[in-house]
């Protein structure tokens, strides 16, 4: 599972081909029509957040404010969700059992999103996967595969349902071994907050990238949709496929670029917290919807149920999702799946 994390999760590049120098014009007179891409970044959340937005030279200082806006948020997103921050409400959580812990409004509400989705995928997105996580590393330090009983005793800690969420924003755990990690979902809200803080501004026009959970709206500075990149999964120096979006999210999830080592086979890092164990065959899975938060989250539980299992899941929580994905089979071969939402989106291959 991947989102707060020390090691971004993102295999998109942005095609910046389409902002050519940054300004751009289209319109009806000079200055109304002078349209300047800003662009600012900034290393948080465990990753670098690439922040673009579309304005005129005349609210430049509008454009700026902005910008404090959604650092000044994402900042205080990272200070109470991420696993790495000492002081954050999860740490406090995490260090907390048997005792409950009083918790911002908003961490509370973030674990109720993620309960939530934990019953509308039948378990398999899970924020309490952190104790398999750390399975699988201790295993990857020793060089031996983990046991079924080993497994079997650590499952006992995981499951949605050890989180209690109370009244007044208290939050108990009920398992002394169950640690919550909001991976898989903390980048993705990360990306729907800066872009409503962009349109609580009065910004229509802008693409914000979360580490690679991304969210467009309205146009680049051409007057003309947003193009998001797919890198290849087999060489990441090259792209798979764009698409071309607007007043969408996309998020991507994959194997190859952080996984566990064992006896010379990698394993994925995306485990399906109903078994303890990773599938093999997917090595990336992107999805396009409305907002980042659950793009990432469907993206994630492509790649825990695989291909068949996990289109099947998607389609009943969100037909009209875009889908790609990446599958290598135990023959070596790599197969390429795109649903008809996707390929109406997609400008390649």
């Amino acid at each position: 599972m991947l989102s707060i994390d020390r090691t971004p999760k993102s295999i998109f590049v942005i095609t910046l081909i389409l902002f050519a120098g940054g300004v751009s014009y289209y319109g009806h007179s000079f200055f109304s029509r002078q349209r300047i891409h800003y662009h600012q970044e900034q290393f948080l959340l465990g990753t670098v957040v690439r922040v673009n937005i579309c304005g005129t030279r005349q609210n430049k200082q509008k454009v700026l404010d902005a910008f404090d806006r959604v650092w000044q948020r994402v900042q205080t997103i990272n200070d109470r969700l991420s696993v790495y921050c000492a002081h954050s409400d999860i740490t406090r959580i995490n260090e907390s059992y048997p005792k409950t812990v009083k918790v911002h409004s908003e961490t509370a509400a973030v674990l109720r999103i993620a309960k939530d989705h934990c019953q509308r995928t039948d378990g398999v997105f899970d924020i309490t996967v952190a104790p398999f996580l750390e399975l699988w590393r201790t295993a990857q330090e020793k060089k031996q595969y983990p046991s079924q009983g080993l497994v079997s005793v650590i499952s006992a800690a995981v499951g949605c349902d050890k989180v209690e969420i109370l009244s007044g924003d208290y939050v108990r755990l009920t398992h002394p071994q169950t640690r919550i990690d909001l991976s898989g979902m903390g980048q993705g809200y990360a990306a729907d907050e800066a872009a409503r803080i962009l349109q609580q501004q009065g910004f229509q026009d802008f693409l914000v990238d979360m580490g690679g959970e991304i969210v467009a709206r309205g146009r680049n500075a051409r007057g003309q949709p947003w193009r998001v990149g797919v890198k290849d999964p087999v060489d990441p120096y090259k792209l798979m496929s764009t698409v071309t979006i607007s007043d969408k999210a996309v998020s991507t999830s994959g194997n190859y670029e952080k996984y566990f080592e064992i006896a010379g086979t990698n394993y994925s890092h995306i485990i399906d917290p109903r078994s303890g164990y990773p599938q093999q065959e997917i090595m990336s899975a992107t999805v396009v919807t409305q907002n980042a938060t659950q793009a990432d989250i469907f993206s994630t539980v492509i790649c825990a149920l695989g291909r068949e299992q996990g289109l099947k899941l998607l389609q009943r929580l969100d037909p009209s999702a875009g889908v790609l994905i990446v599958e290598k089979s135990a023959g070596e071969n790599v197969k390429l799946y795109q649903n008809r939402s996707y390929k109406n989106l997609s400008a390649h291959p």
